[in-house]
């Protein structure tokens, strides 16, 4: 099951802190453009269903599973399992270690088109071909020296991190 956290300003929550806590009623909630809004899909799937090549959040970072090594300690010991895993966004190898029935988050990747408009040094301005919408990304070490304006590029929204992932 998907649940869908939205993210907005804080500013109504001051707002309601100063106001009188118990009449909700009195609360005014500013109007929000839809680009100051940020949708956040994650899942929430036990640690014994992640397997090799799968999506995992670990310390707040999306992640893409390398390994899961589960072990069950006796006769009547849970079922324990250590997940291996490399961040999507920096490359870091990370490890976490939890019990099978426990529900670990995991991100939502939304894989799309983009087109290169500009580029200034380590970012690159891009178009989504869908939507039209323009944003800035990081460019990838890797993807640095085939990078050219005018190219079309595969980019990840993972929460609401917008990475450049391969060249097409």
């Amino acid at each position: 099951m998907i649940k869908l956290q939205l993210f907005q300003q804080r500013s109504y929550i001051e707002e309601y802190i100063k106001k009188d806590a118990h009449n909700i009623s009195s609360i005014q909630y500013p109007k929000i453009k839809d680009s100051e809004v940020i949708l956040m899909a994650i899942e929430q799937v036990e640690a014994k269903h992640f397997k090799k090549g799968s999506y995992i959040m670990i310390d707040d970072v999306p992640c893409r599973v390398v390994d899961n090594s589960k072990s069950a300690p006796g006769k009547h010991g849970h079922l324990k399992c250590k997940i291996e895993a490399i961040g999507l966004i920096d490359s870091k190898k990370r490890m976490i270690m939890k019990p099978g029935d426990a529900k670990i988050p995991c991100p939502v990747v939304d894989k799309r088109l983009g087109q290169i408009v500009s580029i200034s040094g380590d970012s690159a301005q891009l178009m989504d071909m869908e939507t039209y919408e323009m944003f800035e990304t990081q460019i990838p070490d890797n993807l640095k020296s085939a990078v050219q304006e005018g190219k079309e590029v595969e980019y990840w929204v993972i929460e609401s991190v917008k990475a450049v992932m391969s060249i097409k």
